[in-house]
């Protein structure tokens, strides 16, 4: 991954889930571990950065630690966070990405992106953090050096190692299963413009 200013953050914290479940698990779709690690901004300001592991794919997600019991955690705007912040934030869960994937370069790295009402308002058919993400990933990961799929009406984005040779099988795999089993839930994660055109395309 190139080199980009990234806030310090430790080992993370890991969680077995195999005997157990996680209420968080809204995919249902046997989540195997997850392991959390704390990111400092400022003295008063920590986030949570959290990567869900299934069999060959997981998800990024992060919130701030002040707000980790609350249910909308992960649809919290800004925090005060000037944008050299939020920034920084952002590469920082790259270069956790970055390690991770260098451990496991057979996982696919994958995250959704959340949709505001913002979006909604402004009638857009994907997130406008889903191409801010977007943007950051494809210029943090070489395309030469790593696999890059997205999907923008359910603003979901993913990377993993080229040298990943069940990419395309097992990304399909998990997708397939994820529409059969949760459609209710990806549905969630269109903009209300999306959603429309998806159910009613004509």
């Amino acid at each position: 991954m190139e080199n980009n200013k990234c806030f310090n953050y430790g080992s993370p914290i890991y969680h077995n889930l195999k005997k157990s479940c996680d209420p968080e698990d809204i995919l249902s779709l046997g989540l195997r571990y997850k392991k959390i690690y704390k990111v400092k901004i400022r003295k008063k300001i920590k986030y949570l950065v959290e990567i869900y592991y299934y069999e060959n794919i997981a998800f990024v997600k992060f919130y701030p630690k002040l707000h980790e019991n609350n249910p909308d955690k992960y649809k919290l705007v800004g925090m005060d966070l000037t944008f050299s912040e939020k920034r920084m934030l952002l590469n920082t869960c790259c270069d956790i990405v970055s390690k991770e994937i260098e451990k496991s370069p057979e996982i696919i790295y994958s995250f959704i992106a959340q949709v505001y009402d913002r979006d909604n308002e402004k009638e857009r058919e994907m997130s406008i953090r889903f191409s801010v993400y977007r943007k950051i990933v494809t210029t943090l990961f070489k395309i030469s050096l790593y696999h890059h799929f997205n999907i923008e009406e359910i603003n979901f984005y993913c990377i993993s190692k080229k040298e990943n040779k069940n990419f395309n099988q097992n990304l399909g795999e998990f997708l397939a299963t994820a529409m059969e089993r949760k459609e209710n839930i990806v549905f969630e994660f269109m903009t209300d413009r999306t959603r429309c055109q998806f159910i009613s395309p004509d």
